[in-house]
């Protein structure tokens, strides 16, 4: 249900496929502690949320899937308490497909903004390689996604310590921190993540009122 693709065009809101969606993806938010940790179950789980991120969705239907894809990186990083996880690893993959939709690519950063941002899990053995892969998108096309990449940037390259004095990196993160557009940007964008609500348990799920979707 939550990658099945129904032509090309968005889900009418209240239609019965929107529903669907956005019921199934509530659902696997409240039902995440309860998905077995097993390798496999996890690849399928990212080839299906591969699918369903290349999907055009209504923003309600995608705020769901993104909550999701976070509860599950933040619980896969607590149980295998390694400083790594393949979520993670998985989503910083992701990014460095240069053809995404505008869709694929913002749930992708909004995703990896809250972890890095929320400080919730470790990204030691990821931030070289999250650093890479986002950099790239520093000059999409689209604001929302080159905001947030600009406050990975500023936040990832001052915790690598081998890349403080990379001349190019250095300049990169003085131009971000100083300069006036760029602060009143990454502001903003702090504050979209301080806003993001992705705690999400049965009672608050059944605490959203009900909207035309039903």
């Amino acid at each position: 249900v939550c990658s099945q693709r129904r032509g090309n065009n968005i889900l009418l809101i209240g239609s019965p496929a929107y529903s669907e969606k956005l019921r199934a993806w509530q659902a696997l938010c409240v039902l995440c502690p309860l998905i077995p940790s097993d390798s496999k179950i996890m690849v399928e789980m990212q080839s299906m949320l591969s699918a369903s991120m290349a999907l055009n969705l209504h923003n309600k239907i995608r705020y769901f899937m993104e909550v999701f894809v976070i509860k599950l990186a933040k619980r896969e990083n607590t149980i295998a308490s390694r400083g790594s996880s393949s979520m993670l690893t998985w989503l910083i993959e992701q990014l460095d497909c240069p053809t995404l939709s505008l869709q694929h690519v913002s749930s992708l950063m909004i995703i990896l903004g809250h972890l890095v941002v929320s400080k919730d899990i470790s990204l030691h053995a990821n931030m070289r390689k999250m650093l890479a892969s986002t950099a790239p998108w520093l000059g999409a096309t689209q604001g929302f996604t080159r905001g947030i990449s600009q406050l990975l940037v500023f936040e990832l390259v001052p915790r690598l310590d081998d890349l403080r004095h990379d001349e190019a990196l250095a300049n990169v993160v003085h131009y971000l921190s100083s300069n006036p557009d760029m602060q009143k940007l990454r502001k903003k964008q702090l504050k979209f993540f301080e806003d993001l609500f992705v705690d999400h348990d049965l009672r608050s799920m059944l605490e959203i009122p009900v909207d035309e979707s039903n």
